[in-house]
């Protein structure tokens, strides 16, 4: 099962946190940027399908979504790409 929320976030604009077969994103409430919102959305759902033995908390923010560098974790790379 999958869920997606908003809510009050310090610090990141995405949250992701998994347990078993449930994964919960949140979106920071505070984004007005509709494509911004579905961007993190995308990001962690990208997490959650690419990445299902790791990232069991996983966090973005707006820094690293604009980040398609190579000198950042594969799997941060991958989640932005699957955005795409």
């Amino acid at each position: 099962m999958r869920q997606c929320r908003y809510a009050a976030l310090e610090g990141c604009d995405g949250r992701m946190v998994r347990t078993n077969d449930t994964a919960i994103i949140t979106v920071n409430s505070s984004i007005s940027r509709a494509g911004q919102r579905r961007f993190v959305i995308a990001h962690e759902l990208g997490h959650v399908l690419l990445h299902p033995k790791i990232c069991q908390i996983d966090e973005v923010d707006s820094k690293q979504t604009r980040n398609f560098g190579h000198n950042q974790k594969p799997e941060e790379l991958e989640a932005n790409y699957f955005c795409r």
